[in-house]
Parts: C-alpha cells; structure tokens; sequence
C-alpha cells in the first residue's frame, strides 16, 4: 500500500512538472492544440491546472511538495499583473486588413493568438471570410 502512494504522489509531481513545462513553452502549447483541437487547447490548459492539478489546500499536496516547491506553486499560481490568456490558433486562412476598411483573404498557415472568449463565436464555415470581406469592405 505505502508503494503505492508513493508511486501516486510520483506521478502527479510528474503530471505537474509536465504542465508547467507545457505552459511555458509556445511551441508545446501549439502541438497540444493541434493534438486535442485547437478550439479547446486554452480552457483543458487551463482545466488542468486549476482543477487537476493546483490543489494547495489538499494535505497531500502539501506533502508531495517542499517548502521552496510550495511557494514557486503559490507564486506561480497568484502571479499578479498577468496577461489575460490566450490561445495561440494555426489558421489556414485569414483576413488582413492593408488599409483601414480594405479587408482581403490570405490563404497561408499562420499561427496567431485569440483571446479565449474570441473562441466562443468563432464558428467558421467555408465561406465565412468571403462573406466577412463582402459585408465589411468599404464601397
């Protein structure tokens, strides 16, 4: 039984360790996008290290951890001035806008950043930044 939680409390420094390493790092991040779907990337991040992962007030959390390790969590986790997150998007296509109300097409891959909430209306169909440029360029 005591291997066990032993072999518990191992795994989950790992599961942690391995999201910080994700959380830090773009290119990470964008292959874990790709992986799970872009659309979702943000908020399961997010997901895991709020509910999965950072769970200071539990007393095996506080045993699993040392002091120094404890505080870089806490300070990690109440990290103030902070950006708002973002999600980093792989577009295939996208608008540009050259001159104000001059909207035009590109067709190549770029990666960019959302705010998350931008995620939440960005129901894309084939034809939807054609009718975008349509509707917005100025006449």
């Amino acid at each position: 039984m005591g291997d066990e939680k032993q072999i518990l409390r191992q795994r989950r420094r790992e599961n942690l360790f391995e999201l910080l390493g994700l959380l830090g790092d773009d290119r990470k991040q964008i292959e874990y996008g790709q992986s799970v779907g872009d659309k979702i990337a943000i908020d399961e991040l997010q997901c895991m290290w709020f509910d999965d992962h950072y769970r200071a007030d539990e007393p095996e959390f506080q045993t699993e951890y040392d002091k120094e390790e404890l505080n870089a969590l806490k300070k990690f986790n109440e990290t103030e001035n902070a950006e708002d997150p973002c999600v980093l998007i792989l577009q295939n296509e996208y608008v540009d806008e050259p001159q104000v109300g001059v909207y035009v097409k590109i067709t190549k891959k770029r990666i960019t950043e959302w705010v998350v909430e931008w995620l939440t209306d960005s129901k894309r169909e084939e034809e939807s930044i054609d009718k975008f440029i349509e509707t917005h360029n100025s006449k």
